[in-house]
């Protein structure tokens, strides 16, 4: 049997669990959504069409890249088409976040995918590294403001 995992960062510990659980399961490795280029487009292709089942994570309509869309997933593998809801909580570190470009191709730094969103701020603002470092390790009422809430916030979306 083969798999296509099509999804975020979150395929890839998906597919470490699928091959525990189903020895044997052929299921290639693409990348991440936000990684497809079209230099990936005849891999991802070429994947989906030799696949007895798709395993896709909830990708919307408007995602640039068309043929990782569930709408058009489901149009095309009907039944053996399984969505997964984006199981992302951002309140472990809501302070970071992905920043990405129009074609939803990440940024990325020193922490891979992920940026502090209070760096990126305090450059923005214009504040000296001293005042950068207090402003991210010194809690204030910025925090308690923008962070406070996390929980219910990620848990209500």
């Amino acid at each position: 049997m083969k798999i296509a995992l099509i999804g975020n960062c979150q395929i890839e510990p998906l597919g470490k669990i699928l091959r525990l659980l189903l020895p044997g399961v052929e299921l290639p490795m693409l990348p991440s959504v936000h990684q497809i280029t079209p230099a990936y487009y005849s891999q991802v292709e070429a994947c989906l069409a030799s696949a007895d089942w798709v395993i896709g994570q909830f990708i919307t309509e408007s995602y640039n890249v068309e043929m990782v869309r569930t709408n058009v997933l489901r149009e095309r593998f009907g039944e053996r088409l399984i969505v997964w809801p984006n199981a992302y909580f951002s309140s472990y570190a809501p302070e970071y976040d992905v920043i990405h470009d129009s074609d939803y191709l990440n940024f990325t730094g020193p922490l891979f995918d992920y940026h502090s969103e209070k760096i990126v701020l305090a450059f923005l603002k214009g504040l000296s590294v001293d005042d950068t470092v207090r402003f991210i390790t010194e809690p204030s009422s910025f925090d308690e403001r923008q962070y406070g809430r996390s929980v219910e916030k990620n848990l209500r979306t």
